[in-house]
C-alpha cells in the first residue's frame, strides 16, 4: 500500500521548505525486467495535418524519446529514461531493459508519457501514452502509435506577444498587474517585506522535471522575494526558464503553505495564498480535499482568474454558491476561498479611465476586491479556535513565592 507524508523542513530560525517521503509494498512484479523498442516513422513527412504533427526540414534531424512516470498520487511526474538521439525519419532505437517496478509503481495501469524531441533545440513533436498493462497486451506483435501533439499551456509560449506571460516594455502582462496590485496592499501587513513564491505546472531545467511545487526565485533553500521588485524580477526571470506543461494542479501548493499553517494554531500568524490562473485545473477533486482540510488552520486563499478561459471550477472553488464537500462528505469548516475574475476589473477601470490609468485603476479596484473577504475569515478562524486578540504575545503570569 502506497504511503506518503510531507514534512517541513527548519532551520535554527526560519523554515527551510518541505521534503515528500513516499513508501511502498515491494511486489514480485516490480522485480521484472522489461525490454522496450522503439521506431518512428515519418517524423519529418511532408505534410501538416491539423490533429498529427510531422516535421519538415531542409536538414536531416535528430529525434530522441522521453519515458516519464507520475508518482505520488499523480502529483509529480518523474524522468525514467531516456532514448538517444537516431537520424532519420525513421530512427530505430536500442532496446533498452528497465524495471517494471520503476515504470509503474506498483500500479500496471498506470499512464506512462513517451514524448518524442528534436535533439538539440529540445523541441517537443509530439507524445502518447502506455501503461505496462497495454505493452504487455501487444508484447507478440508490433503495435503502431500516431503522437499528437503535446499538451501547451493555454497561456502560449512567453516570448509570444499573445501569451498572458509576454513581458513587454510597454505595459505588464496581467500577471504582473495581479502581482502587483495584490502585494502592494499585503505589504502593509508583511514587516518583513519578503514574500514566498511558488510556480506549478512546468517542466524546469536542467532535466525538464514537470513540477506543480517550485520556488520561483529558483534558490535552493528560500523561496522568498523581497518586495514588489523582488517578486516581479523572479517571475521575469522564471517564465524564461521554464517550459509550461500540464497538468495543472492546484493541491500541491495549497498543501504546501497549509504544512506551514499546522505550526501556527496559536493564531501568531495567519496565512494568505495567492494563486493566478487562467482557470485550467486537472485536480479538482484533490483541490477539493485540501481546501477542506485547510479550512481549520489560519489560511485564506485567493484566486485572481486571468485570461477569457471558463472559470466555472474556480467558482465552485470560492464556495459561496455552496460548501465544499470532500469526496467523504466532509464539509469545509469555514470558506477560506475567494475568487476574482480579473477582466472584470480592467472593464471597470475603462469605464471610470482611460488610456494608461486604466491598469492602474483596475489593480486598484482589484486589491480592494481580493482582500475583501480576508478579515472576515480572519475574525471566523480566531473565533472558532477561541483565541482572544493579542493573546499569542502575553506570557504566563509567574507564580508569587509565599
Amino acid at each position: 500500500m502506497n504511503q506518503r507524508m510531507i514534512l517541513p523542513l527548519e532551520g535554527l530560525s526560519e523554515s527551510r521548505g518541505t521534503i515528500l517521503i513516499g513508501a511502498r509494498e515491494i511486489t514480485k512484479a516490480d522485480r521484472e525486467q522489461l525490454v522496450l523498442q522503439f521506431q518512428g516513422r515519418n517524423l519529418d513527412g511532408s505534410h501538416v495535418n491539423k490533429n498529427f504533427c510531422c516535421i519538415t526540414s531542409s536538414l536531416i534531424p535528430q529525434f530522441f524519446l522521453e519515458v516519464w512516470v507520475r508518482r505520488y498520487d499523480d502529483i509529480e511526474e518523474t524522468l525514467i529514461t531516456r532514448f538517444e538521439p537516431i537520424e532519420g525519419s525513421y530512427p530505430q532505437w536500442d532496446p533498452m531493459k528497465v524495471g517494471a517496478g520503476a515504470l509503474h509503481g506498483g500500479r500496471p495501469e498506470t499512464p506512462i508519457r513517451f514524448i518524442c524531441y528534436i535533439a538539440g533545440k529540445r523541441k517537443p513533436v509530439g507524445e502518447f501514452f502506455l501503461s505496462i498493462a497495454q505493452i504487455e497486451e501487444g508484447m507478440s506483435k508490433e503495435k503502431e502509435y500516431v503522437i499528437p501533439l503535446p499538451k501547451r499551456t493555454s497561456n502560449g509560449f512567453p516570448d509570444s506577444k499573445k501569451s498572458l506571460h509576454y513581458c513587454g516594455e510597454d505595459a505588464q502582462n496581467v500577471y504582473e498587474q495581479a502581482l502587483t496590485a495584490v502585494t502592494e496592499v499585503v505589504q502593509d501587513y508583511n514587516s518583513s517585506n519578503e514574500y514566498p513564491v511558488l510556480g506549478f505546472g512546468a517542466r524546469l531545467p536542467p532535466d525538464g522535471r514537470v513540477s506543480h511545487e517550485f520556488f520561483v526565485n529558483f534558490d535552493g533553500i528560500s523561496p522568498y522575494c523581497k518586495g514588489i521588485a523582488g517578486v516581479l524580477t523572479a517571475y521575469h526571470d522564471c517564465v524564461q526558464k521554464v517550459e509550461f506543461w500540464g497538468p495543472t494542479n492546484f493541491s500541491p501548493v495549497i498543501n504546501h503553505v497549509a504544512s506551514f499553517a499546522k505550526m501556527y494554531g496559536d493564531g501568531s500568524q495567519y496565512f494568505i495564498l495567492l494563486i493566478i490562473t487562467d482557470g485550467i485545473i486537472t485536480d479538482m477533486h484533490k483541490t477539493k480535499e485540501a481546501l477542506v482540510a485547510a479550512s481549520i488552520l489560519p489560511m485564506s486563499v485567493i484566486i485572481v482568474g486571468v485570461g477569457n478561459a471558463d472559470f466555472g471550477d474556480m467558482v465552485e472553488l470560492d464556495g459561496d454558491v455552496a460548501p465544499l464537500v470532500g469526496l467523504e462528505g466532509q464539509k469545509a469548516a469555514r470558506d477560506i476561498v475567494q475568487f476574482v475574475p480579473f477582466n472584470d476589473f480592467v472593464s471597470a477601470a475603462a469605464a471610470i479611465s482611460s488610456g494608461d490609468e486604466n491598469a492602474t485603476a483596475a489593480k486598484t479596484l482589484l486589491a480592494r476586491e481580493v482582500l475583501a473577504e480576508v478579515p472576515a475569515q480572519v475574525v471566523s478562524y480566531m473565533q472558532g479556535m477561541k483565541i482572544l486578540p493579542g493573546s499569542w504575545n502575553k506570557k504566563p503570569k509567574e507564580k508569587k513565592e509565599n
